[in-house]
């Protein structure tokens, strides 16, 4: 097998569980701010916001930069960093003990992160010109399938942390997601209440155009 086609399954593999892990705490953000002593649903739904968000915040303004150190000290070395980087994050995210201190992790993480371009740059350097269409169409489909079947590992809406109980908050973002990048999507927030479930907060009417 040529050595690209062997780089082509294993960054294909790794973009697919990069994405799906990040992806992963979409679903018990909410409930695992509960844990952390967050119980109003606004303060709840502020929180769950200004975490997932701080990701991207510091990303946007980094990327750059690691994508300048790239392409002075190659794709891969940069794989490795935001790689080793990102799972060193996550973990920590587990012990955090403080909203604050989740907030503060997730910031970091979008400082290390940088997966997904290093990834897609090193393919587009060693795959053949007559394949680029080809490699290109499977490294975003890594990257799609992974976003989309990382909630669901999480068993979301299978009861998760066991029975649902008043007060319990969850965020609901179907998304409609197109290659290569952007994404159109609704972000609800419920509560769980004594007779079934409330909107949080009046209910979304227009499609956000994301992208990542």
């Amino acid at each position: 097998m040529a050595v690209w086609k062997q780089n082509l399954i294993v960054l294909w593999l790794g973009l697919f569980l990069v994405n799906a892990g990040m992806t992963m705490i979409v679903p018990f953000l909410p409930l695992y701010l509960q844990d952390l002593g967050i119980t109003d649903p606004a303060a709840n739904t502020t929180w769950s916001g200004l975490i997932f968000a701080a990701n991207f915040i510091t990303s946007f303004f980094v990327q750059p930069i690691w994508g300048r150190l790239s392409d002075r000290y190659g794709h891969k070395v940069m794989i490795l960093r935001s790689g080793i980087g990102m799972a060193i994050v996550m973990t920590m995210m587990g012990f955090a003990t403080s909203p604050w201190q989740l907030l503060l992790l997730r910031l970091l993480n979008g400082t290390v992160a940088g997966f997904n371009p290093a990834s897609l740059a090193l393919m587009a350097s060693i795959a053949p010109k007559h394949k680029m269409g080809t490699v290109m169409g499977l490294m975003q489909s890594g990257i799609i399938g992974g976003t989309i079947l990382g909630p669901r590992w999480e068993r979301y809406g299978d009861a998760p942390y066991g029975e649902l109980e008043e007060g319990n908050v969850f965020t609901i973002e179907p998304t409609i997601l197109m290659s290569p990048q952007p994404s159109m999507l609704v972000e609800e927030n419920v509560v769980v209440t004594a007779t079934g479930a409330e909107w949080l907060s009046r209910r979304q009417t227009e499609l956000w155009l994301a992208g990542r």
